[in-house]
């Protein structure tokens, strides 16, 4: 696998400064750093330590990398791309996060549907691609109806600017903030009188 050091990196933290690897003909599609660094600091009043994150269409593991390095405890990766889960396992190493991090070679879709092993405080979902609207409402629906998340839960999701901000009846937006060419969207589990039938 042809590995590229590249311009994405870790910011802030104990990681801070880290470039990440990211394999040459992979498709992904990270956060810029203003737009990452711009991310938690909406995080700031939530204190990380003790915390445990999901990392959605991980790629290059950057967002989970982010969190570990500003003290979330652990942190599960999900990816479908072999070659990315062979970087953000080489990634997670670089940064000494091997004890805090658990990489899972599978589809989103797939993970969404199943019986959470746990359910998680933070929940990144970057796809690199353009998704359907009903297949973005239906992996949000699947991780709050298989208990991937609690009542406090926060969703940070990314979208391109042709993209709509589409959550589905299970989630409620605290937050559109627009950069550029895409948007990033801030939300949290529906109170279940809010949650609309289907």
């Amino acid at each position: 696998m042809a590995r590229t050091k590249t311009g994405v990196r870790v910011i802030a933290g104990t990681a801070g400064g880290r470039r990440l690897v990211v394999p040459g003909g992979t498709t992904v599609r990270p956060m810029t750093d203003r737009m990452k660094e711009s991310v938690f600091s909406r995080l700031g009043p939530i204190p990380l330590p003790d915390r445990t994150a999901l990392d959605l269409f991980a790629g290059s593991g950057s967002l989970g990398l982010e969190a570990l390095s500003r003290g979330v405890e652990h942190v599960t990766f999900v990816e479908r791309d072999p070659r990315l889960v062979e970087a953000i396992k080489t990634n997670v190493a670089s940064c000494g996060f091997d004890r805090r991090a658990d990489v899972r070679f599978d589809t989103v879709e797939r993970i969404a549907r199943q019986p959470a092993m746990a359910s998680f405080d933070l929940v990144f979902a970057d796809p690199p691609y353009p998704m359907a609207d009903d297949a973005v409402t239906a992996i949000l629906g699947d991780l709050v109806a298989n208990g991937w998340v609690h009542d406090h839960t926060l969703l940070i999701t990314h979208r391109q600017s042709d993209e709509t901000a589409v959550l589905g009846s299970h989630w409620s937006s605290s937050g559109v903030h627009g950069f550029g060419s895409g948007f990033v969207i801030l939300a949290t589990v529906a109170s279940p009188h809010d949650q609309n039938p289907g």
